[in-house]
């Protein structure tokens, strides 16, 4: 077998760095090379080391000449027939708040014994050390340690424990909870989620009080340490969607996944989809009503949403204020989107192939008003049409990137003065400046700014392919994008659900709503432990006698 050097320096410094020719945690200081791999990230400890030193050298070896770093040195009484023993109190200036370290950890541990609160066990035969604090977690691990420390909480270590102690005194600042800018409402609740996980798994608290409501902690990437929180309803969502939810998250490799998008991205079942399978929404109450269906939460932490699953076409086109109003108006409300989304769509393409190729489906004097006004124009109706897309895309994507009143300013300009000075130069015609801004005031009639982004793709397909192939190849292309999205799933859920497989109980909150007393059954495919909401339909308490209108007879 020939030597090959590579392969032996390998296997060399392997065995050189396993954990078996390392000492223990207990037996003393770890070497010096010992902590530079540590530090590297090649090698991490589990055990706490039972000795101050050695703890304090791992962590300044870790968390290297960090200003913000905090080791304090104190003295911790134990209980009957124990002396004052050594502690370390280690945190993050910067994400800890001192004036909670002073109180609940100094303060509290140069108690005298005798005291209740919480307690940490020493080694056999000795007393119980007693700590005063609000939130207290003994942890073993380094792994735990540190992302304890990196998320603000404070570390406590005793001379002769190979445990520390783990209290919440985390003190950055945190966003207040504000109305939500996307997912605006006129009688709903005006409060959504924040950057910070801890206010937003609050939230969800206060709308679904049960004890049923499940939290499951992950921790993702080995460099930001991303916190993910899996909210669920026990008996209402299902066991294996529960499971998969969790198993994709577990497969997530990348070291920095920041903010949902990246979260959400891994576990779709389709990522380059045109259309949303992960749903995002700010707003808690439509979280709350996932929750009750039998779905999905996940809560990521700096990002001000949460992620629902499954998702399908009924809850992108739906918006939480619609059980807020009267069912006729939601019912009207829903079928304004459904008619929104059709023309969003459509109406570039369908104007480009008439004017095209099927000038003869029009009224004549319509037609010969559409040629008047196109005198002069030297562009086709096609490149009208995609130069005109371009712009509004543009000019949408600065109004979101501007300042609010800048963002206005420029919306009037690019609606008035630039519009206004192509039709007067004959670069476009008056006609397809009429139907572009049709289009783009239906898109923002669908509720969410995913949908609204995700509507652009399909309708310059929609616009390029009537421009080539006239209304045919555009049908063409329509029944294309229905057979594509059929073909969608969301764990396991239809994205057409509950058109297909078809669900009559289940159409009572996506096409119409219903009133409440009416929905009777959660949604079949997600809830199957406990499908009723209620046992039966309830309608209104009939109208007391005596305020009913006199019969022919005289009052009842």
């Amino acid at each position: 077998m020939p030597f090959r050097p590579v392969q032996f320096l390998r296997r060399l410094a392997k065995r050189h760095f396993t954990a078996r020719n390392l000492p223990d945690a207990g037996e003393g200081p770890p070497p010096a090379d010992r902590l530079r791999v540590e530090a590297e990230g090649e090698y991490v400890p589990s055990v706490i080391y039972r000795r101050l030193e050695d703890n304090e050298r791992w962590i300044r070896s870790l968390l290297g000449d960090s200003s913000d770093l905090v080791l304090r040195r104190t003295q911790v009484l134990g209980g009957k027939g124990t002396g004052p023993r050594e502690a370390l109190v280690c945190y993050l200036e910067a994400m800890a708040d001192p004036a909670a370290v002073a109180d609940v950890i100094i303060r509290a541990v140069s108690y005298e014994a005798g005291m209740l609160g919480s307690h940490v066990r020493s080694a056999p035969g000795a007393e119980p050390l007693l700590l005063h604090a609000g939130s207290l977690r003994l942890v073993r691990e380094w792994r735990e340690v540190l992302h304890g420390v990196l998320s603000g909480d404070t570390v406590l270590f005793v001379e002769g424990e190979d445990r520390a102690v783990l209290c919440a005194t985390r003190g950055f600042e945190t966003r207040s909870i504000e109305e939500p800018a996307l997912e605006s409402t006129l009688k709903g609740p005006r409060e959504g989620f924040v950057e910070s996980i801890s206010v937003n798994l609050s939230l969800l608290r206060r709308w679904v009080k049960t004890p049923r409501l499940c939290f499951h902690r992950l921790i993702l990437g080995d460099l930001v340490n991303l916190r993910v929180e899996v909210a669920y309803v026990k008996g209402l969502a299902g066991p294996e969607l529960v499971e998969e939810v969790l198993s994709r998250l577990r497969r997530i490799k990348l070291e920095d996944p920041l903010g949902s998008n990246a979260v959400a991205e891994f576990i779709s079942d389709t990522p380059l989809a045109p259309v949303p399978l992960v749903l995002a929404t700010e707003r808690p109450d439509r979280a709350a009503a996932a929750l009750t269906e039998g779905r999905v939460v996940i809560l990521v932490d700096n990002t001000p949403y949460a992620l629902i699953v499954p998702c399908d076409m009924g809850m992108v086109l739906t918006s939480p204020e619609d059980h807020y109003v009267n069912s006729l108006f939601a019912f009207l409300n829903r079928m304004l989107r459904l008619l929104s989304l059709v023309i969003t769509l459509t109406a570039p393409g369908l104007y480009v192939a008439l004017t095209t190729f099927h000038a003869e489906m029009l009224p004549t004097a319509f037609f010969m008003r559409l040629q008047a006004a196109r005198e002069g124009v030297p562009l086709p109706s096609l490149a009208e049409a995609v130069i005109m897309g371009a712009v509004f895309e543009i000019l949408r994507e600065a109004g979101l990137r501007m300042p609010r009143q800048v963002g206005q300013a420029i919306s009037v300009v690019g609606a008035l003065v630039i519009g206004d000075a192509a039709v007067r130069a004959a670069i476009i015609s008056p006609i397809m400046l009429v139907v572009v801004g049709i289009t783009a005031i239906t898109a923002f009639a669908i509720p969410g700014y995913v949908a609204l982004v995700a509507m652009w793709l399909p309708r310059l397909l929609f616009t390029l392919v009537a421009g080539i192939l006239g209304i045919f190849g555009m049908a063409a292309a329509v029944t294309v994008g229905l057979y594509y999205t059929l073909s969608l799933r969301s764990f396991g859920v239809s994205y057409w659900y509950p058109y297909l497989p078809l669900t009559l109980s289940d159409l009572k909150d996506l096409v119409f709503r219903a009133p409440h007393w009416a929905m009777v059954r959660r949604p079949s495919q997600l809830a199957r432990g406990e499908p009723f909401h209620m046992p039966y339909p309830q309608p209104p308490r009939p109208p007391h006698p005596l305020s009913r209108r006199p019969g022919r007879r005289g009052r009842p």
